[in-house]
């Protein structure tokens, strides 16, 4: 076989490979909705909360190339399970601007429903994600933008904290929160960026929950600390780019979201929906 015909067939082959990768990840992927589950053993937690469940839904980033009918289902999904809390981790807007957010109206008519922003509702300014905050407020969701409020289940009360992610301002304020709550501990912490749980007291958040890096979106490796999403390239940079970690005793999960930014392609990291059942154990294990 001629050395010609063998580059043309090897050009085919491989272009015949990218077109089904981009098929996939464009086509397939990033609509094909997962809902993870995941016990969490906690022995901080009172009795009365054994066995709470949270759903986590992240990064929507409407305005780019998030399937609307992919985050119908997101919604619709929560709704039919019924937790006791909903959080979201931030990024409702893939560029700042504020768009209509009657989609999450559903959410805070089931459980009580707590947000914060994400560095992409911040593309627009203080300004933008003012808007972006009202409207999330209006669908009666309360928006947690370096502040705590408590959360009451069964009677018993637990201290859920939400970071903000501001690009013109301070940031997280963890030292802030840390001081406001006089030496005690969150029994839930919400961050955008996963990394801000460096800043952490050790052993401080028994349940952290996070967003942003969508799981480096299109994942060229299956092992974690290889992922492109880890290396000095974008600004989704990050040494906890999906799954579980446990920081100096803080416990992180960091969810793939549900959107996509830069590129309208999700590849071995499928949009998320993490459901978290609560479980109260005598010696914590984690």
């Amino acid at each position: 076989m001629r050395a010609g015909t063998i580059l043309r067939r090897g050009a085919l082959a491989i272009g015949g490979l990218g077109a089904a990768f981009l098929g996939y990840a464009g086509g397939i992927e990033r609509r094909w909705l997962e809902i993870t589950e995941h016990r969490v053993e906690m022995a901080d937690i009172p009795p009365e909360w054994d066995g709470v469940r949270i759903i986590q839904l992240s990064d929507f980033h409407l305005g780019f190339a998030t399937p609307n009918a992919m985050l119908a289902r997101a919604i619709a999904e929560t709704v039919a399970m019924k937790p006791d809390l909903i959080v979201l981790t931030g990024d409702y807007a893939n560029d700042g601007r504020p768009r209509p957010l009657d989609l999450l109206a559903p959410l805070a008519k089931i459980a009580p429903t707590l947000a914060i922003l994400g560095n992409h509702d911040y593309l627009q300014r203080t300004i933008g994600a003012d808007l972006i905050a009202r409207d999330l407020e209006r669908q009666g969701i309360t928006v947690l933008r370096n502040d705590l409020t408590a959360f009451v289940h069964n009677g018993v009360a637990g201290i859920v904290v939400g970071f903000e992610d501001d690009l013109d301002g301070p940031g997280a304020d963890v030292k802030g929160i840390v001081a406001r709550m006089q030496g005690k501990s969150p029994s839930i912490a919400l961050i955008h960026e996963p990394d801000v749980i460096d800043r952490f007291p050790d052993r401080w958040a028994g349940l952290t929950l996070s967003g942003h890096t969508h799981s480096a979106q299109i994942r060229l490796s299956p092992i974690r600390r290889y992922d492109w999403v880890d290396w000095p390239i974008s600004e989704m940079q990050s040494a906890y780019p999906r799954g579980w970690f446990n920081v100096r005793g803080n416990r992180l999960y960091v969810s793939h979201g549900l959107g996509v930014s830069t590129v309208p392609l999700r590849f071995c990291a499928r949009p998320e929906l993490a459901c978290f059942t609560l479980t109260r154990v005598e010696h914590d294990k984690g």
